[in-house]
């Protein structure tokens, strides 16, 4: 009663006792279609020793941007587990304790993360009935099972929505006498569940999708001979009068949000590329086609098994299979978006079989994307920056140092992180970027081991623009001289860079360094001078318009540090508030820079 004997054998249940990574570098290929400065790591393959498949059915992003899988394994016993991305191999988190078939994508509030899948166990008359099942893990905890109903053990297309208050579940049932039909539940408790009754029915192996629209509202797509939708409110059903502009050999339907309001659908089309359509306010929009740099060429591939990566950017990464008609061999194509769009997908396969993918996007924006073939282990790849930088420059003094550095290529919306040795630690920089936006992190961390005894944390991530010319500025006030290194981010450590180390010197011992103190009366400002020559010390105060205001000389004893005073009493009834500056010259004749000084009475 399957649509094919494939589906039927993937789902097997395995299970995994030991876990084990053998990175195989199977084909080195360049990206032929990725985004300027942005290249496809080499294959590699999950195995789990002992066990013939590892089958990836989710792939998502965890709340700190690293990658999460998903995925069942077959060999003497059954098992299914989560595996997190450890920055240079996959570590299992967490295990459900048997295995599943499906488990698509649940769409839920950030920082959840739900399951739906159906039990591999059977039973009925025929042996021919399974449980569909939900449930949540909150850490590395997986919850109780929550039973959804009984459902046909090779129904193979069901999907989930979550909001804070409801569940909906949604799934293509074999029913007697002998169809498919669409059954929709939804629940507000746990462990209860009601069904919807709705009348459409839809062709053998037909995809459905639901997607919240509000806490009480769904929206709900469907496959046969074409695509329907309909909206659930409450308990009311409503369809769509005209099925959605897509053709009828689209089968595969993949919700995922939109930051700005809506969702995407995906598709596949029959055809070598796959479709996309949005949803807004009631109103659909499109269908857009997305296309692939097929190695064998475009001509008799016939795309299948659509994945949208679920995070925050506008535009989702996308990933699909193709069967290339002429060859038999289906390959997995891979759409790495920008800010601005979707781009030409790769061919990441490199030419071999792979079926089923799953994508997600990291916090760098590197697109991740998993894979398996029949009796073999998940295999999987991601993006990565090809580009370089140059040796780091710094200028600037005191408070404000520029750290200038140049792409060895364009790399537009790639993570660069700047790192500083010996950081203030009760620092609040107030840090300036360039090609972009900044993510400064002031307090350390994600740095690197010392080299020659030297510690580096990251000071900032900045975000590269359409050239190819980078900087940032550190206002932090230093303690002695600094080092910076730029570094190439990546979330597998295989493919971070690190630039030449460039030293900013200080201060040096022979220049004139002019600070506030705590004052407790408004008219004397006490000063800190540091490296001033023993003698006279000139105060001249001037006002934003480079007036000279004030010229004051006091004494001072030399030395590396010294206290004086900017007595303001004469020249108070002339003042007015304001903003100041003030400068101070030497008996050497060595001229501070100048400090602020605010005026209010």
């Amino acid at each position: 009663m399957c649509n094919c004997d494939r589906i039927r054998r993937l789902w097997k249940a395995a299970t995994m006792v030991s876990v084990i990574m053998t990175a195989l570098a199977l084909r080195t290929f360049p990206a032929t279609a990725a985004p300027p400065g942005r290249a496809w790591a080499p294959i590699d393959v999950l195995r789990l020793q002992g066990y013939s498949w590892l089958a990836p059915f989710r792939l998502d992003r965890e709340e700190d941007g690293r990658p999460f899988v998903f995925a069942t394994a077959e060999g003497p016993a059954t098992q299914s587990a989560g595996f997190r991305w450890m920055g240079d191999h996959w570590q299992v988190a967490w295990r459900l304790g048997y295995s599943t078939s499906f488990s698509n994508p649940v769409l839920a509030p950030p920082g959840t993360y739900h399951l739906l899948y159906r039990t591999i166990t059977t039973f009925g008359p025929n042996g021919d009935r399974c449980y569909l099942i939900t449930t949540q893990v909150a850490g590395d905890v997986v919850a109780p099972p929550d039973t959804v109903a009984e459902i046909y053990a090779y129904a193979n297309f069901y999907r989930e929505a979550v909001t804070a208050r409801r569940r909906w579940v949604v799934v293509e049932d074999f029913m007697p006498p002998s169809r498919f039909r669409l059954r929709l539940f939804y629940s507000d408790t746990a462990r209860s569940w009601r069904e919807v009754s709705v009348s459409p029915s839809s062709g053998v192996g037909a995809d459905c999708a639901v997607a919240a629209l509000g806490d009480t509202t769904a929206l709900v797509v469907w496959s046969g001979l074409g695509v329907k939708w309909a909206t659930l409110r409450g308990s009311t059903w409503t369809e769509g009068t005209q099925p959605l502009p897509l053709g009828i050999l689209s089968s595969t339907l993949k919700f995922r949000p939109r930051p700005s309001g809506g969702y995407w659908l995906g598709t596949d089309s029959g055809h070598e590329w796959v479709t996309l359509l949005g949803f807004k306010d009631g109103v659909w929009s499109g269908p857009d086609s997305l296309r692939c740099a097929y190695r064998a060429g475009p001509a008799a591939h016939y795309s299948d098994s659509v994945d949208l990566s679920i995070d925050p950017g506008e535009y989702p990464a996308a990933a699909w299979s193709a069967q290339n008609g002429n060859t038999g061999v289906e390959t997995v194509c891979v759409s790495i978006p920008s800010d601005s769009g979707f781009g030409m997908a790769d061919d990441v396969s490199g030419g071999d079989d792979g079926m089923m993918p799953v994508v997600t996007r990291d916090l760098n924006g590197d697109v991740w994307v998993a894979w398996w073939k029949y009796f073999d282990g998940m295999f999987w790849s991601h993006s990565y920056t090809a580009a370089t930088t140059s040796a780091p420059r710094v200028t600037g003094t005191g408070q404000s140092r520029t750290v200038a550095w140049r792409l060895s290529e364009p790399a537009p919306e790639t993570w660069w992180a700047v790192l500083r040795s010996r950081p203030r630690r009760d620092a609040e920089p107030q840090s300036v970027g360039s090609g972009s936006v900044v993510d400064v992190e002031p307090n350390g961390g994600g740095g690197t081991p010392p080299v020659d005894g030297q510690e580096f944390d990251l000071a900032a991530r900045v975000r590269a623009g359409a050239d190819t010319e980078m900087r940032w500025t550190d206002t932090t006030r230093p303690r002695g001289p600094l080092s910076y290194k730029i570094r190439r981010e990546c979330l597998d450590k295989r493919f971070e860079w690190l630039s030449p180390e460039v030293r900013w010197a200080g201060k040096s011992k022979r220049d004139l360094s002019l600070g506030r103190v705590a004052s407790p009366a408004s008219l004397l400002v006490a000063l800190e001078v540091e490296n001033a020559v023993r003698g006279t010390l000139v105060l001249r105060l001037y006002d934003i318009q480079g007036r000279l205001v004030i010229q004051q000389a006091a004494a001072v004893g030399g030395g590396e540090r010294s206290t004086t005073q900017l007595d303001l009493t004469a020249a108070a009834p002339r003042l007015r508030d304001g903003i100041y500056f003030l400068r101070a010259t030497d008996a050497a004749g060595k001229t501070s820079e100048a400090i602020k000084i605010v005026a209010l009475r």
